[in-house]
């Protein structure tokens, strides 16, 4: 299974074995974004291997989330609709927002989440001086309830 996961993405292995490299060598991996993880052998001697592997992509993606949700909110007070288009919660890579029942509105708010998710990489490289070059694909659902949600259009 690790291996087929290997073959399919081929430069992950390289990736992996850099990290734990790094880790093992340094006790230390810094993400481009500054965040920094510590890591030591357990008691028996052992690095923690998962740990080291998913540190790095789990913290990257907390710092892309915090940036498209800094970016919206600032567009969605300067468009003066705080009060029509509240942030409900942030969890892993999800910003949930509830927003009132005016199409128009509503319509307003997906156009602003679309443009912050094109804009996270133009915002990474303004706040780590770091180009982002991955390509970032985002999904915007929209309904009156977790159940009704339904995909918007791009």
């Amino acid at each position: 299974m690790v291996q087929e996961f290997y073959d399919k993405y081929g430069g992950i292995r390289e990736w992996h074995t850099e990290l734990v490299r790094e880790a093992t060598t340094t006790g230390k991996i810094q993400i481009p974004s500054g965040r920094v993880y510590y890591f030591q052998p357990s008691l028996n001697g052992e690095w923690p291997r998962t740990q080291i592997l998913n540190y790095p992509v789990q913290g990257l993606a907390a710092d892309l989330v915090a940036i498209a949700r800094v970016s919206l909110w600032k567009r969605i007070q300067k468009a003066g609709l705080q009060e029509k288009a509240l942030f409900v919660s942030s969890i892993h890579d999800s910003i949930t927002l509830d927003v009132v029942e005016d199409k128009e509105i509503q319509q307003q708010v997906v156009d602003m989440m679309k443009s912050v998710i094109n804009d996270v990489p133009l915002n990474f490289k303004r706040l780590f001086k770091k180009e982002f070059n991955v390509k970032l694909i985002g999904e915007i659902e929209a309904g009156k309830n977790k159940k009704e949600m339904k995909k918007c259009t791009t």
